[in-house]
């Protein structure tokens, strides 16, 4: 799809999680866990993330559906909507390091190029894509990334998220 086309009208449907992607579903979590663990108030936590929050919709532009766990513990799986935003990327060379037994490894760095598949910014939409995606387009205030992460405890494979990263500014 080019670039400043709608994503399909599907991608903000959201379903919830089978019960087996939630094990811990009665455990308390997000931000208002981390601040009592820290000693702090969770109301207050709670009463400053209602000021913050607002209604949007958020599209998928990732080729997975993205689990997400709301701060109530609720589970809500996010489809990909079938467009995919993507940003290639180019390596480039920094040097070696030579290791204890000889070995030479190579330093690279990888160069943003473009991003393709990205619709222009529309109010009251953000679009969840990848983080390399976000930080490729950090002036882009409508883009958001899968944030503090659920993963398998057997393979340690990501399973979902329990938030979600933006660029800053004003959503």
């Amino acid at each position: 799809m080019e670039t400043g086309s709608k994503p399909a009208a599907r991608s903000v449907a959201i379903a919830r999680c089978s019960e087996d992607a939630n094990p811990n579903r009665n455990v308390m979590q997000g931000r208002a866990a981390r601040a009592v663990r820290r000693g702090g108030n969770p109301a207050r936590m709670q009463s400053q993330k209602k000021r913050k929050m607002m209604k949007v919709k958020l599209i998928n532009l990732t080729p997975h559906a993205v689990p997400i766990r709301g701060g109530d513990g609720e589970c809500w799986s996010l489809p990909p909507s079938g467009q995919v935003a993507r940003v290639s990327t180019t390596p480039q060379f920094m040097g070696t390091v030579e290791m204890e037994d000889g070995t030479t490894v190579p330093i690279i760095r990888q160069a943003y190029g473009p991003v393709v598949g990205l619709p222009a910014p529309t109010p009251g939409t953000r679009y969840l894509v990848s983080a390399v995606v976000r930080a490729a387009l950090s002036v882009r205030h409508d883009l958001v990334s899968p944030e503090d992460l659920v993963r398998d405890d057997a393979a340690g494979q990501i399973v979902g998220c329990k938030a979600l990263e933006g660029n800053g500014g004003v959503l």
